[in-house]
């Protein structure tokens, strides 16, 4: 496929996309029609919400993702949304059904005044909620934000293992840009961590 098929494809799917959750509720919200899901910015108020959720999720023990010693304190969730809404180049979104945190996305822009027109994002998405389009859908809402915030490169890191997260961000327009050899030692056997971008036309 070339460069110019691919292009064409991603910008078909950000259309798909932006076309499938762009009911606007207000500034920052977004909701799927005929759901009670919907999508916003977090803020310092969602910390003991965020909290609860990624407790959770960093209790399943999933092997795709980094093992932690002691869930996060609430303190922590207060200083990482903070951290998050400090920056212009920075942000988290949440989606949420029926008021309960069901995903999230958090964006971190680089702080070198040379690479802050990129940064990193990580997402997690609730047991109960997976495979229902809800990463698709974060992904879509950091793409139409990037630009407005003179941001043009996503940035991620994923186990090779992953091979679902992976599919979904090359869906999304992501391509390899590199690789850790044997960067995460799972139970015993070493796994490659992938470095993974796209660029977000202004």
């Amino acid at each position: 496929m070339s460069d110019a098929q691919q292009g064409h494809g991603a910008d078909c799917l950000q259309r798909a996309l932006r076309s499938r959750f762009r009911q606007r509720l207000m500034p920052g919200v977004s909701q799927t029609s005929g759901s009670n899901m919907k999508i916003r910015h977090g803020t310092e108020g969602d910390a003991e919400a965020l909290r609860r959720f990624v407790s959770a999720v960093w209790s399943e023990g999933l092997p795709t993702l980094f093992e932690h010693a002691t869930m996060p304190t609430l303190e922590e969730e207060r200083q990482f949304l903070a951290a998050c809404l400090r920056r212009p180049n920075s942000t988290i979104f949440l989606s949420e059904e029926d008021g309960a945190i069901v995903g999230m996305l958090d964006f971190q822009g680089h702080s070198r005044p040379q690479m802050q027109h990129g940064g990193i994002l990580a997402m997690s998405v609730a047991r109960t909620h997976r495979r229902r389009g809800i990463g698709r859908a974060l992904l879509s809402e950091l793409i139409l934000w990037a630009p407005s915030h003179a941001v043009s490169r996503l940035e991620l890191e994923v186990f090779a293992t992953n091979v679902g997260a992976i599919r979904l961000y090359e869906e999304a327009g992501f391509r390899q840009e590199g690789c850790r050899r044997g960067a995460v030692l799972i139970d015993g056997n070493l796994v490659d961590m992938l470095l993974m971008a796209r660029h977000v036309a202004g």
